[in-house]
């Protein structure tokens, strides 16, 4: 998984347990690049997990019930220290900031979507067209005043006319009829959105959360969904 960040000039800041922190940014990538460069990196990483998978029952010697490998990644883009930070006895070259913290935020929120790879709205701005993303809620973290739309950024656009390609749209739809309080119009798209893609977890997480919504209505909805586990 180091290996692609290198190859698309990221940085890797650290390794923390099974976890890897990197960025990109000047004078290492130009600033015009950087969301696409950790964009291509992520896909690139879920492409190799997935060829690693194959090697897993000869590394571990189990050819029945070999363990099935994951990775979540989460992309943010905006200002962050970046420097030699550190006291006199102990310096370490890395980056700090709101931005560092919301990707983290991101990286934990795919366990709750379903997804693998998490961006927020400033990222998928800033990568350019080049990219298939599907947006996914918009939400208030721990530690972040304002809400964030997040995005799932995909391997490839779904195949026009198939019943991902219509899924997504379905799940589109409802997401639209959810933010603006219309709870029958969202739960009806997102059932038909798990119906066309029963693989998708995000449509379950949504009508799970209107059971919630129904029962306790919130006082003033503003289509945001506060999360406030760090």
């Amino acid at each position: 998984m180091s290996e692609p960040i290198a190859a698309h000039k990221g940085i890797i800041d650290k390794y923390i347990g099974d976890s890897i922190m990197a960025f990109w940014g000047p004078p290492f990538a130009d600033a015009a690049e950087h969301a696409a460069l950790a964009c291509r990196t992520a896909l690139e990483q879920q492409a190799r997990l997935e060829a690693f998978q194959a090697d897993v029952p000869d590394l571990t010697g189990l050819r029945r019930d070999a363990p099935r490998l994951g990775m979540r990644i989460g992309i943010a883009t905006g200002e962050v220290v970046v420097g030699s930070i550190g006291s006199e006895a102990s310096r370490n070259y890395t980056v700090m900031g709101d931005t560092v913290n919301l990707g983290a935020r991101l990286e934990r929120l795919n366990k709750l979507y379903g997804t693998r790879i998490l961006v927020a709205d400033a990222t998928r701005r800033a990568a350019g067209g080049d990219f298939a993303f599907r947006e996914i809620d918009s939400v208030g973290v721990a530690g972040r005043q304002e809400p964030v739309r997040i995005f799932e950024l995909l391997p490839a656009p779904a195949a026009p006319g198939s019943d991902v390609a219509h899924s997504h749209q379905a799940f589109a739809q409802a997401l639209k009829a959810y933010r603006g309080g219309d709870w029958e119009a969202a739960e009806a798209g997102f059932r038909r959105g798990l119906e066309l893609d029963p693989t998708d977890r995000a449509p379950e997480v949504f009508l799970q959360r209107l059971k919630s919504l129904r029962a306790a209505p919130p006082p003033a909805w503003d289509g945001v969904w506060r999360v406030l586990e760090k």
